[in-house]
């Protein structure tokens, strides 16, 4: 007897998501190589880089994105393991900097003093694996990608003036994108990246504003090449 299971969004995104992984470890590695400095040489798909096996990775990394018409900011950070130095995985948090306020905005709450103000926060953690796609001396692209669960909160402002709990709802979260890293030191590079969110398994209206396209900023420390270069 055959039991045919419908899949659900989260476990397509789960499967695209270890797909990609399983395709990012195996994919066989060719370089291109520009001259005899070492400084010009370009690797494609690198199935290593340097002489580590394991590297203890923790990253600060702020992100820029929209929240309907409103420009956000998203303060995070990530820690994680590198492996053969092309490929990094662990856990990332993030959370708003602060809360969205949104003005006019009518309640179904009795105390609401509608049109009322409404603030809005947002957090969520991501597990993330990360693929070193071309490598040079000091430049690096790759292709992150995150798979989490969140949570989007509101309050309102009722007629004592002051803010109360209006809602609470959990949501999905997929990113998907693609990262440029500059290494000012073996240990140390700042990095930009850009790529899209898409949430799932949640509010049709959550989904419509946080379905949005982001950018990000941050620094990439790595734990054991700091160590060494103070030691050596």
């Amino acid at each position: 007897m055959f039991i045919f299971v419908r899949p659900t969004c989260n476990v397509v995104y789960k499967l695209i998501f270890f797909l990609i992984l399983a395709f990012g470890i195996n994919y066989n590695s060719f370089s291109i190589t520009v001259g005899s400095d070492d400084s010009l040489r370009i690797a494609i798909f690198p199935k290593s880089v340097g002489n580590k096996k394991w590297k203890i990775l923790v990253g600060l990394d702020a992100r820029r994105s929209f929240f309907q018409t409103q420009k956000v900011k998203i303060n995070g950070i990530r820690l994680g393991v590198q492996y053969k130095g092309v490929h990094r995985f662990g856990f990332g948090f993030y959370s708003l900097s602060k809360k969205i306020e949104f003005k006019n905005f009518v309640v179904d709450k009795a105390d609401a003093q509608n049109p009322t103000s409404v603030l809005v926060d947002v957090n969520y953690n991501s597990l993330f694996y990360e693929r070193v796609f071309l490598k040079t001396k000091k430049w690096e692209i790759s292709f992150p990608l995150h798979l989490g669960k969140g949570l989007f909160k509101r309050q309102y402002l009722n007629n004592l003036g002051n803010y109360k709990q209006w809602d609470k709802k959990s949501f999905s979260v997929f990113n998907v994108g693609f990262q440029v890293k500059y290494y000012i030191f073996t240990w140390f590079a700042p990095r930009i990246s850009f790529g899209y969110r898409h949430t799932y398994k949640t509010l049709p209206e959550i989904q419509e504003a946080f379905n949005k396209p982001y950018y990000a900023f941050g620094l990439s420390i790595s734990l054991g090449e700091l160590f060494r270069s103070i030691f050596n």
